[in-house]
């Protein structure tokens, strides 16, 4: 965005540090998020329908500059998305797919191309084998 097309900042909200909970209100189209913030207050946001999608999006490309900045080798401590199940699941388009429930109780629905699922199939024994006794696998604290 230029500085001539970037809109007045009016409010700032704090900096958040972590994600507590998310909710979807169907009724009024918003997605809701609850925060906490670094002054260790919590805050709840709502994002309407329409414009949580590019909030992400601009969101996600954003921590790609940020990572893009660091030196080599430096990662950013990110907080981790917690997957609590996992199911698979055929989409209506034929396309197999995995809904991720994540720790929140929230549902992410991944979808992949026929041609990709070999490919994933080879990336979860990987992980699988992270997990086994005596595979090197450090349990996290």
């Amino acid at each position: 965005m230029t500085a001539a097309a970037k809109p007045a900042t009016r409010m700032t909200a704090p900096r958040f540090e972590y994600v507590l909970g998310a909710d979807a209100d169907t009724h009024a189209g918003a997605v809701k998020l609850l925060f906490l913030g670094t002054d260790k207050k919590k805050y709840a946001i709502e994002l309407s329908a329409h414009c949580a999608g590019l909030a992400i999006a601009a969101a996600s490309a954003y921590l790609g500059r940020i990572q893009t900045a660091l030196p080599a080798g430096a990662n950013p401590v990110v907080q981790p998305v917690t997957v609590a199940g996992v199911r698979t699941q055929m989409r209506d388009n034929g396309n197999a797919g995995l809904m991720i429930v994540l720790e929140s109780g929230a549902e992410l629905p991944l979808e992949f191309q026929r041609d990709d699922l070999v490919k994933l199939s080879a990336l979860f024994a990987e992980m699988a084998a992270y997990a086994s006794p005596g595979a090197g696998y450090i349990k996290p604290t």
